[in-house]
């Protein structure tokens, strides 16, 4: 399942998010390996640094590193979607101030 094809807002609702910012990840995930969502309050202001972003994005850095801190042997996101985590945010757009 391709993530950004399931989600979607057009209306954007929400005042205080930037919605220029919106990220919606263009991910493939077999809903039937995932067995613990991880979700973040909202996407960071700089898309760069989502998880699924390329190189090596903030949101990536700090959970890896809370994971490798919990005794798990990861060094990337696609690491933690292999122990059956999916990481997303609750709010898809970046967070004002």
């Amino acid at each position: 399942m391709r993530v950004n094809r399931k989600i979607a807002c057009s209306a954007f609702p929400c005042n205080d998010v930037k919605h220029e910012c919106c990220i919606i990840p263009n991910v493939e995930v077999n809903p039937d390996d995932v067995s613990v969502v991880l979700i973040a309050e909202a996407a960071p202001p700089d898309p760069g640094d989502y998880y699924y972003a390329k190189g090596n994005p903030l949101f990536q850095q700090t959970t890896v590193q809370a994971f490798q801190d919990a005794g798990a042997a990861v060094s990337s996101v696609r690491d933690i979607l292999e122990l059956g985590v999916y990481l997303t945010t609750a709010v898809k757009c970046g967070k004002t101030g």
